[in-house]
């Protein structure tokens, strides 16, 4: 084992300089601490390549990239469509509002119809839909399905005819199909009117109250008042003596 007192001395004796004791161990910790090269402080290091640094510069500058991509031919800033779509004309951006109009007067008018069959809808509204220069789809017709059979009773035939009539005028601007469901709701109605009256007279013929068979009751019909204005009853139809009871619907509308 070699001491520090016995490295100095022989480093002493070799050199041939004579030096105290203090001097001798100041040197030696000054050479023990003294490290051989520099040792630099750790870190941490990312290298970029050229490309690398080019698209972090870029995304780091996001409007800076907006001005370059708007010098280039075709290209049109719209932060809510994508770059690659590039610009609508002038044509192009009125044909989407125009189809953008159209898709909620459908959707409206369909609710309508439905909120108003209530359980005589069948399923909900179809939609027919076409695509628009935006690349979107909207709807531009539609449907719904509605059940008009007759019930078991008059009464309860009634009863739905008149929920047809409702759902069928629901929208504030109905079709010219929706005019015509209507108005074979309320014929279905004058039937089955018709229907409680023979029944009736029925009943009296069975009770022995008319003994002779007549009646001075005559079959009624639907007071089309009930579901559109007065003014809008039209003359006998010429072709048709259910639709000289009816209401001209286009007339209402």
């Amino acid at each position: 084992m070699i001491t520090t007192e016995s490295l100095l001395i022989v480093q002493h004796n070799q050199s041939g300089i004579a030096l105290s004791r203090k001097e001798q161990l100041s040197a030696y910790r000054q050479a023990e601490i003294r490290p051989a090269h520099p040792v630099r402080p750790p870190q941490d290091t990312v290298a970029f390549s050229e490309e690398g640094r080019r698209l972090s510069q870029q995304s780091s500058d996001p409007e800076k990239k907006e001005r370059e991509g708007a010098d280039r031919p075709g290209f049109s800033i719209d932060k809510k469509r994508s770059p690659n779509t590039g610009k609508l004309s002038e044509n192009e951006a009125e044909q989407v509002l125009t189809l953008q109009q159209r898709d909620r007067e459908v959707r409206t008018h369909e609710q309508a119809h439905l909120a108003a069959a209530g359980q005589y809808a069948q399923g909900g509204a179809s939609y027919t839909y076409q695509r628009g220069p935006d690349g979107k789809m909207y709807a531009v017709a539609g449907e719904v399905s509605i059940d008009v059979s007759k019930e078991q009773t008059p009464e309860e035939t009634i009863d739905k005819m008149e929920t047809v009539i409702r759902a069928a005028l629901a929208p504030v601007q109905p079709s010219s199909t929706d005019r015509q469901v209507a108005a074979q709701a309320l014929a279905t109605i004058n039937q089955a009117r018709q229907e409680l009256q023979q029944q009736h007279q029925k009943e009296i013929s069975f009770s022995g109250k008319d003994h002779s068979g007549h009646s001075d009751h005559h079959p009624s019909t639907t007071d089309t008042s009930d579901y559109f204005p007065k003014e809008t009853v039209p003359a006998a139809h010429p072709h048709s003596d259910t639709f000289s009871q009816a209401v001209s619907v286009n007339q209402y509308l």
